[in-house]
């Protein structure tokens, strides 16, 4: 008996304790229910059990703080896009040194705006905290770093929502 004939007679041996019948034997067909002409009633459930579903989680809290990322992260990058192209409003800055800060506040606003899509959904609620707080670093027009901060403390609130 080689190899191949080994292998195939375990895996047969194991597909038949799972599921009751060969894995190489030809297949059944099933025989048609016949329902008689009448009408098919589903089976009636125990009695004393009552059917539940699995209940809704409310995603409210966790739905809001999303909403505030995503526009706290596309504000931040409006603005450094705009100081960039316009120069910055409040101060007079080298234009190298503004590109490289347009570029950093860019990268935090965009870590704000993932955590706002993954808050709005519901996923890994440590990761949405830790990206809210780099997006207090994007800096655009402090409005931004305001709704963040807003942000950050209704999810740590919602952690039951995640």
């Amino acid at each position: 008996m080689g190899v191949e004939e080994k292998v195939d007679r375990a895996i047969d041996k194991r597909y038949r304790k799972r599921f009751g019948e060969n894995l190489h034997e030809e297949p059944r067909m099933l025989e048609p229910i016949e329902s008689g002409g009448g009408h098919v009633t589903p089976e009636p459930v125990e009695a004393g059990k009552p059917v539940m579903l699995e209940p809704v989680k409310p995603r409210t809290r966790a739905a809001v703080a999303g909403i505030l990322l995503i526009v706290a992260g596309m504000l931040s990058i409006i603005t450094w896009a705009y100081s960039v192209f316009l120069g910055f409003p409040l101060i007079s800055v080298e234009s190298n040194t503004l590109i490289v800060f347009a570029v950093g506040g860019s990268v935090f606003a965009l870590f704000a705006v993932i955590a706002g899509v993954m808050a709005s959904v519901g996923k890994n609620w440590k990761t949405c905290i830790v990206f809210s707080l780099l997006g207090i670093l994007s800096i655009g027009f402090l409005v931004s770093s305001i709704l963040c901060i807003v942000a950050f403390i209704i999810l740590l609130v919602s952690k039951k929502e995640f």
